[in-house]
């Protein structure tokens, strides 16, 4: 009888086993298949952003030429709205940012969680996709980072601090004097790895 019971518990922690590990390599084609759709749309944003960017584009050695107090100009594109472009050179990539951070915005680009690159306050927030955010954590201290608003004016930054904080830990994510951060979830959900970015003196 003990035995007979054995097997049943052995039946039931096996079934749960298979019933996990579908469920991993559920989510993991679900991730995969929602990076590629991101990627293409982002893709497709940046092109038509580059298409329509200024003819002559500015480059400004610090926000202290802007005026502060006015709003980060925007772009409607296909019902949506994008404030600029950030790119971070060593990895290649560039994408466009979105005016309003919402979780149906974060689908298809990362997006202005809060403040403004003019007041030296700017947080973004994307997706842990490849594609976008997903490589934050691997970034060095120094990396260059660039943001170019709607205008065509750039503001080029670097990597001061990488730190890895708890979901729960929204106030740590938000705080502090920094000019630029860039935030992202890990892969599990639990925590948030935030990338703080200072603005170069000069270019």
């Amino acid at each position: 009888m003990k035995e007979k019971n054995n097997n049943k518990v052995q039946m039931v922690l096996m079934a749960l086993g298979i019933l996990l590990l579908l469920a991993a390599v559920s989510l993991v084609i679900f991730n995969v298949s929602s990076d590629r759709k991101a990627k293409k749309q982002t893709t497709h944003i940046l092109n038509i952003l580059l298409e329509n960017k200024p003819t002559i584009e500015k480059e400004r050695i610090g926000i202290s030429q802007y005026d502060s107090e006015r709003e980060m100009p925007a772009v409607e594109i296909e019902t949506n709205r994008y404030i600029g472009i950030l790119e971070i050179p060593q990895w290649n990539l560039s994408l466009p940012i979105m005016e309003e951070w919402s979780d149906e915005n974060a689908k298809i680009a990362p997006c202005r969680y809060k403040g403004s690159v003019y007041q030296d306050d700017m947080i973004i927030a994307g997706h842990n996709y490849q594609s976008q955010f997903g490589r934050l954590r691997q970034l060095p201290i120094g990396a260059e980072i660039k943001f170019t608003d709607i205008s065509g004016t750039t503001v080029r930054f670097f990597v001061s601090s990488i730190e890895t904080v708890l979901d729960t830990q929204y106030h740590e994510v938000v705080s502090g004097e920094w000019d630029l951060t860039l935030f992202t979830c890990t892969y599990s959900g639990t925590k948030r790895n935030v990338v703080r970015c200072i603005k170069k003196n000069s270019l």
